[in-house]
């Protein structure tokens, strides 16, 4: 178990991402059963994510919940973008008011008085940062949240807002592929005392049971800064520092978490499955030994740290 930052919460080490998760599909919902069986109880969703719908779909299932089983679960969600319900697209919208009305309408889709962590979803150097802080203060002592973290991969943005205010976690990618939070968010969450929530670990598949599927399929470019020849070449040997570091199928999927969760500054990385085969794989990071620091440091070794091309 892990504590989010200075907060009272404490949790799995693997959360459930629900982006890609489609309320109306029946596999979503399997996979939503498996975590919960898996005891994956960290479950992520936002405003956003099918226009309310998966709030709503969440809301359902913690009602459903026996009060034992309810307590064990941590609802995160994300606000900020405003966004019609059966209209494309949205906008950033840093307006307290704003903030506070959809963190209120969030509650009231996930059927909560209180959610558990409550994420701005995004972020830019020209939002009023101490108007935002004061109106999510006002959102916890009011009880609608009970703790606030910040969605962005922007470092300027990141290290202002954990200056500014009490914000307890930020979520942002990072993964072997995407390693861009070490030149500056990691050092500024370890340095506020918060956490890394890791989404995107495994690079949009590319290191999935069907990643060198998946990278012949790339143009010769490839991706994240490998040519594709290269990228497969990475993979095979990451499946060769799976094997040997006590994963017999040696599965570069399971391999990536344990490279995050390895990362002191992490608190919970995120599954982003749509099946349940995708979600069982990853799962079964809970099965084997953490990464040991010698294979932690080849990984980075066979690894570039790339800079974000926009800082604010």
């Amino acid at each position: 178990m892990r504590q989010i930052g200075t907060s009272d919460l404490v949790v799995p080490p693997l959360g459930l991402g629900l982006m890609r998760l489609d309320p109306a599909e029946a596999e979503s919902r399997r996979v939503l059963a498996a975590a919960l069986e898996r005891g994956i109880v960290l479950w992520d969703t936002a405003d956003l994510y099918f226009y309310g719908r998966s709030e709503t779909w969440i809301g359902r299932v913690l009602k459903a919940l026996a009060p034992e089983e309810r307590r064990r679960v941590v609802v995160v969600t994300k606000g900020g973008n405003r966004f019609t319900p059966g209209e494309e697209g949205w906008t950033w919208t840093p307006d307290p008011a704003y903030i506070r009305e959809a963190a209120r309408a969030s509650a009231r889709r996930l059927g909560v008085e209180t959610i558990d962590l409550y994420l701005l979803h995004g972020g830019t150097l020209a939002d009023p940062i101490d108007a935002l802080v004061e109106g999510l203060e006002g959102l916890v002592r009011e009880g609608t949240i009970r703790h606030y973290g910040l969605s962005s991969i922007r470092p300027a943005v990141v290290c202002r807002a954990l200056e500014r205010g009490r914000f307890v976690a930020v979520m942002s990618a990072y993964g072997p592929l995407d390693r861009r939070p070490e030149r500056e968010i990691l050092p500024c969450v370890r340095a506020r005392g918060a956490s890394l929530i890791a989404r995107g670990v495994l690079a949009k598949g590319l290191l999935g049971r069907d990643g060198p599927q998946r990278i012949a399929a790339l143009e010769a470019a490839g991706a994240h800064g490998y040519p594709r020849e290269a990228l497969l070449e990475l993979y095979r040997q990451l499946e060769a520092i799976a094997r040997e570091t006590g994963d017999p199928e040696g599965s570069v999927a399971r391999l990536a978490y344990r490279f995050v969760l390895a990362e002191g500054a992490v608190a919970v990385a995120l599954i982003g499955a749509r099946t349940v085969v995708q979600f069982e794989e990853a799962a079964g990071v809970l099965d084997l030994p953490p990464l040991p620091p010698e294979a932690v440091a080849r990984i980075r070794n066979l690894t570039r740290v790339d800079d974000y091309t926009v800082r604010g």
